[in-house]
């Protein structure tokens, strides 16, 4: 009996034929640039539109009148604002919390790239392709810059029709006659471009026959990358600009000391710290390193602002010294729903319990709510909301005794820090403070969008389960809340929380105007990331709920073991899109009078005696600032989906 001869689908035909062989550079201008006679027209039209942008861009940029010392002068000031600094014998130099904070993200970073393997090898084909197309466009750059004299060809002849045609024509050819007398600067940039262009080709004919197989590490070109940067610091005469008693100096020679040599040491400090992580993989294994410094990165940020850069004076009196900064109420609070809350929560993780514990975790929520409508300390309503959140979860969370034991431990931890923080939250800072914050610039910015996006998410999400459940009041109150929101400008909402918020509070109720835009943002993000992620609970099919139920799992198992990692993973793009309107969202705190990244390039530089009226400059430099961070987050979301497996089939 002859066998059955399957059918080969023609799309599965088409993905199992072999790839076709990479085009070489000229076959491939000559399939997509110059194919026929209107793609040769319009190769040369873009070509020249292309290369007279980059000529003016180039030209504005190195203009001797530009005043880029506006940037360089104010450098500090645009990332910590007004941090004391010193000189002044009045106010004491503390600008080394500001290095140990920046210290702090980068050991965690090299420390997570080796716990997470980040990196792969990156054969040299590609290695030498990048850097050719660098050197080009530096060659490019340098060819296309401002030209040493103007050249206007074929400009005198005076005809009717024949006169403007030959005039744009010299004008094209005295343009590319322009460009090639290259003097002084231009020409050792060109020739320095011209160089890497012809290494990077020479490199990679020499390792051609095996370029696809040998390679380097991606994290050796970073670490390498770093090494020349911090060598350039120390060797490459730069100077650079200060302020002396209101008067502007340039000192010629290298970067300030005080500026390489920290930069030394975070580098030196990253690099230790990869190597320590990858031996200490081998040690403790990966899960136990991963768990470390997920706890790490979720304290590092209250930590940095809260302690290192505000410096809270935890014994005012200073007459015995000593660590006495937690009054009697904290230490109380402390008791009361960290060791006792815990015993609570470890009797309502017991399977045996059923419904009994469930009906206890609901009276611990309406309980919590309940709190807001007395008079009472706002941190105690926050720890008592977070003890009902966690009553709820316990019999999810803890069914065995093992997990039980772990979720209690992380309630008592949690607790711990919360008392922690809100004690040095109500402790008066020792900083020399010249305005309404010790936060101002970049660090402000960071500060406020980062506080936004990890606050604004549990609130979106509960929003968004919420708005989807089946139970009326929270359907209502969610869809109040979302719809409310969404309908109105941020600025609003912060002039709200600035100049009216005040009139609902208790008078003993205070915030600073760091708070009230933190708030602000939260709240006001919250309301979209609710409707995103929404829009991901939608997608998810009924189905999965059907099957969620036939196996018996909760409601609240099915929402977190099933339905919220879809919904989640769905929206990823969405989610980032979000975070990076936070983070542009962030520069319209100048209307409850913040100095943040923006207001400073925008108002208070060009209002310099001896900057008056340089604006452009700084604003230039701050859309590159913000445009390189929204296009990591944006690279990072790219690379977070492929590794996720969205949007492939």
């Amino acid at each position: 009996m002859d066998a059955e001869i399957t059918p080969i689908d023609p799309m599965l035909d088409d993905e199992l034929a072999p790839e076709s062989p990479p085009l070489s550079a000229t076959m491939w201008m000559r399939e997509n640039l110059f194919s026929t006679k209107a793609n040769t027209v319009l190769t040369f039209v873009a070509v020249s539109i292309i290369a007279f942008i980059i000529r003016n861009v180039v030209a504005w940029i190195f203009a001797p009148n530009r005043g880029w010392e506006a940037v360089a002068t104010n450098l500090r000031f645009y990332m910590v604002q007004a941090y004391p600094a010193g000189p002044e014998p009045e106010i004491p130099n503390q600008f080394v919390r500001v290095w140990v904070s920046a210290g702090s993200i980068v050991v965690l970073a090299a420390l997570s790239l080796a716990a997470w393997k980040v990196g792969t090898k990156v054969a040299f084909t590609k290695l030498f392709a990048t850097i050719r197309a660098a050197g080009a466009a530096v060659a490019l750059v340098a060819f296309l810059g401002p030209p040493t004299q103007n050249l206007d060809l074929l400009s005198g002849i005076d005809f009717p029709v024949i006169g403007p045609l030959l005039a744009v024509a010299g004008s094209l050819l005295g343009f590319f006659i322009e460009a090639a007398l290259m003097t002084g600067g231009r020409l050792v940039a060109f020739l320095i471009g011209a160089a890497i262009v012809v290494g990077a080709h020479l490199a990679a004919k020499a390792t051609k026959p095996r370029g696809d197989d040998y390679g380097f590490h991606s994290l050796w070109m970073v670490f390498g990358a770093g090494a020349i940067v911090i060598v350039a610091l120390w060797v490459v005469p730069f100077g650079h600009y200060f302020f002396l008693r209101g008067e502007v100096g340039f000192e010629t020679g290298t970067i300030a000391t005080s500026t390489s040599g920290p930069w030394t040491v975070i580098f030196l400090l990253a690099v230790g710290g990869y190597f320590l992580a990858r031996w200490i993989v081998r040690l403790l294994g990966e899960k136990s390193l991963r768990s470390l410094l997920v706890l790490f990165w979720s304290l590092s940020l209250p930590v940095i602002v809260l302690f290192v850069l505000r410096d809270p004076d935890f014994n005012p009196a200073k007459d015995g010294g000593g660590f006495d900064f937690l009054p009697a109420t904290d230490v109380w609070i402390w008791f009361i729903f960290g060791i006792l809350g815990g015993l609570v929560i470890a009797g309502l993780s017991f399977p045996r319990l059923g419904e009994l514990g469930r009906a206890a975790s609901g009276l611990l929520v309406i309980g919590s709510l309940a709190m807001w409508a007395v008079p009472m300390l706002m941190r105690v309503r926050l720890i008592g909301f977070l003890f009902a959140m966690f009553a709820v979860g316990a019999q999810t969370f803890a069914g065995d005794r093992r997990a039980r034991v772990r979720y209690v431990g992380l309630w008592v931890g949690l607790t711990t820090v919360l008392v922690v923080l809100f004690a040095a939250i109500n402790t008066q800072s020792s900083l020399f403070i010249q305005g309404k914050t010790f936060l101002g610039g970049l660090t402000l910015t960071f500060v406020l969008a980062l506080t936004s996006i990890l606050l604004s998410f549990p609130i979106g999400l509960l929003m968004a389960l919420g708005r989807t459940s089946s139970m009326p009041i929270f359907r209502v109150m969610s869809t109040m809340y979302i719809e409310l929101v969404r309908g109105i400008p941020f600025i609003t909402v912060l002039i709200f929380f600035d100049l009216i918020l005040i009139l609902f509070l208790p008078g003993n109720v205070e915030f600073d105007s760091v708070t009230l835009a933190i708030l602000a943002g939260t709240l006001f993000s919250a309301a979209y990331l609710a409707e995103n992620v929404r829009g991901g609970l939608q997608a998810i099919p009924k189905g999965q709920y059907e099957a969620a139920r036939a196996m018996g799992l909760s409601t609240l198992q099915l929402t977190v073991f099933v339905v919220l990692p879809q919904a989640l993973r769905a929206v990823i793009p969405a989610l980032v899109g979000q975070t990076i309107a936070i983070f542009k969202d962030t520069s319209l705190v100048a209307i409850i009078g913040l100095f943040d990244f923006l207001f400073i390039a925008d108002k208070v530089v060009p209002a310099q005696t001896i900057f008056l009226g340089i604006k452009l400059e700084n604003i230039v430099f701050i859309a590159a600032v913000y445009w390189m961070f929204t296009f990591s987050f944006s690279r990072a979301s790219l690379k977070l989906e492929k590794k996720v497996g969205l949007g492939e089939y």
